[in-house]
């Protein structure tokens, strides 16, 4: 899909542009790539000089460790994965082009030079491929020339456009990557969806390694081999951790598995599993092993031999990171699952969202709550991911969680959800609601590229579609417990037990309606005179999540009578204000332990070192984990 004068597109940070109706000045095709080759040549003349004159031994050991450095940062960090990736890919490309001399004299390493070099000779690359296949584009706007991608580059970023539109985000990244990262994904993906997060990695890996290097990086992988890749990548990397875990391995050459010949690989496959066969464990050796070749595959430098000393090294991390990312070409149902139960979990979440907000959940007629709302004319097909009314507005939502959809594939969904909208206006009262409601569309989707789209208000967060809620039907009005004595005793009946996950108390007193009261330990981060901000875990979740709590005045007096401060770890009882825990009061707590204590004696404290870390990054606090010292 183009502009609708026929143009092409291009997507900036700032918004979507035609490159005509926005008279935009694009570079030549032909001198573009001329120019883009002319300087990829000069860099390359450059590094061929600077690696005739390095150390090799200094050279090959620093660039194999930031190498599984940035591979780590793939693997366990969303805030910084992009950037790691790109890290990943300039390293690779230095390994896969040192060379060894024996001849060699050098004495220093000129290590940050080929470094320097390599980060821009693959971006530099990555832009070669990205222009010569018309996904970027390089235009002039005040003289100054910019690379920009065009609308056949998955989304990738927020625009100016859609920020001006929002409140601040909500956002740790200490050099405000504002446009590129978004909080929702990590949130929902990390924080709802554990049982498909390695499909939903397996994507995003891929995706950005995509984005990063616009040509084929993997090895060639078919459906014979495929399942062969990744279960050797994990064994190896098992058999490494292992290992390495056995002989007190330092932290750097923790990170790699060692061998000091290629026949000693053979070592390796007896100590995997027996269903692997030798013809799969010969193919996968002979397809990592990093080779002289001139073409750079990521399929011949996993595997790289130190050429000084003979040795092989088999980066551990790197295997994890490409086995991860290989998952989505399996040939497996847990893929479309993963599918369903994403757009499935999202939709639940706004759904409980909705419930915070005075809005009607439930079909006036059928009583049907309103998600997943099936269409009139055919129960096979909906209508409508979710609704919710009030006696003026009737809002239908869509929900479109994607991380990088092409602009064009975003526009059909957009333009399938304007049809079910013009038919929910024609057919509001055979749907079940009053004629007099206004409908009210909305769109979501994380990387939306406009504010607007033919009377479609698109919106990229959760607080937008928060702050959209409230515009159209305010919070909920809701009363919170004053009388909270008889809850002291359910302390008693767990007070030996950790509580890092919430816990029914139904499950505990057969008095208690289940759904209602949780048990949960946490760590305070604020409190002031409505409500408390307390670091959680959850039973889905792979790191602490940061929850708001409605407290009374008498809860915020014993707070402070107690001395409760920042960093004191509590156990609380909590009360579900709404149907679907949307709205959560702090009811009772107790002190579990003063700040100052679980960071003396952290080793006492390991069912919090999730909730313990997250809240260090929040308040920057120092703080050493059990994670962190493992």
């Amino acid at each position: 899909m183009v502009c609708a004068c026929g143009s092409f597109r291009v997507v900036t940070k700032q918004s979507v542009l035609c490159s005509k109706c926005d008279s935009l000045d694009v570079k030549d095709k032909s001198d573009t790539l001329n120019k883009l080759k002319n300087e990829l040549s000069l860099l390359r003349t450059s590094f061929s000089n600077a690696v005739n004159e390095t150390n090799y031994n200094q050279s090959f050991g620093s660039a194999m460790f930031d190498r599984e450095r940035a591979a780590h940062v793939i693997l366990s960090s969303p805030t910084y994965r992009r950037h790691a990736i790109e890290e990943w890919i300039a390293f690779t490309w230095l390994l896969h082009n040192l060379k060894f001399m024996k001849k060699a004299t050098a004495t220093c390493s000129n290590y940050t030079e080929l470094v320097d070099l390599s980060r821009k000779i693959t971006k530099l690359y990555n832009r070669l491929c990205s222009v010569e296949s018309d996904k970027a584009v390089i235009i002039c706007i005040n003289g100054k020339e910019t690379f920009e991608w065009t609308e056949k580059e998955p989304l990738r970023f927020i625009t100016d456009d859609m920020l001006a539109k929002s409140d601040t985000e909500t956002n740790f990244v200490e050099d405000n990557k504002i446009h590129e990262l978004h909080t929702d994904i990590v949130w929902l993906e990390g924080g709802l969806m554990a049982s498909i997060y390695p499909w939903l990695l397996s994507e995003e890996f891929a995706q950005l390694l995509k984005q990063s290097y616009h040509t084929r990086l993997f090895p060639y992988l078919d459906k014979s081999n495929v399942n062969a890749f990744i279960q050797i990548s994990n064994e190896l990397y098992t058999i490494g951790e292992s290992l390495n875990a056995k002989r007190n391995a330092d932290s750097r050459s923790r990170c790699f598995l060692s061998a000091n010949d290629k026949d000693n690989f053979a070592t390796l496959k007896n100590m995997l599993f027996n269903e692997i066969s030798k013809e799969h464990f010969d193919w996968y050796m002979a397809n990592v092993i990093a080779t002289n070749t001139d073409s750079f595959n990521l399929g011949s430098t996993i595997i790289v031999k130190d050429q000084e000393k003979d040795v092989f090294w088999v980066p551990l991390y790197t295997l994890q990171m490409l086995a991860i990312a290989n998952l989505k070409q399996l040939k497996s149902p847990q893929i479309g699952h993963a599918k369903n139960n994403k757009g499935h979990t999202v939709e639940e979440y706004f759904f409980s969202t909705f419930d915070g907000y005075e809005v009607n959940l439930k079909n006036p007629v059928s009583q049907e709550e309103l998600i997943r709302v099936k269409h009139p004319d055919d129960p096979n097909k909906e209508i409508a991911d979710l609704m919710g009314f009030n006696d003026k507005f009737l809002l239908v939502m869509e929900c479109k969680f994607w991380n990088s959809p092409i602009l064009s594939k975003l526009e059909d969904e957009l333009k399938k959800f304007k049809a079910n909208v013009e038919y929910i206006q024609m057919n509001v009262t055979k749907i079940g609601f009053p004629a007099s409601l206004k409908v009210i569309p909305i769109f979501y989707t994380p990387y939306a590229p406009y504010p607007e789209w033919k009377g479609i208000t698109l919106l990229h967060s959760i607080s937008a579609v928060q702050n959209k809620l409230y515009d159209l039907f305010a919070e909920r009005k809701f009363k919170l417990l004053t009388e909270t004595e008889g809850l002291e005793p359910l302390f008693k009946s767990c007070n030996a037990e950790s509580f890092p996950f919430p816990l029914d108390v139904a499950e505990i007193s057969t008095l208690v309606q289940s759904n209602t009261f949780r048990i949960q330990d946490g760590v305070i981060c604020d409190y002031d005179d409505n409500e408390a901000t307390v670091v959680v875990e959850n039973p889905y979740s792979f790191d602490g999540n940061m929850v708001y709590f409605e407290i009374t005045k008498q809860t915020l007096e014993e707070l402070k009578q107690k001395n409760i401060q920042q960093g004191d770890l509590i156990r609380m009882i909590i009360v579900n204000m709404s149907h679907h825990w949307c709205i959560v009061q702090l009811a009772r707590f107790q002190l579990l332990a003063k700040k100052t204590m679980w960071q003396h004696n952290i080793a006492n404290f390991k069912e919090y070192h999730k909730i313990i870390k997250l809240f260090s990054v929040l308040t920057k606090s120092s703080v050493t984990t059990p994670q962190d010292s493992s």
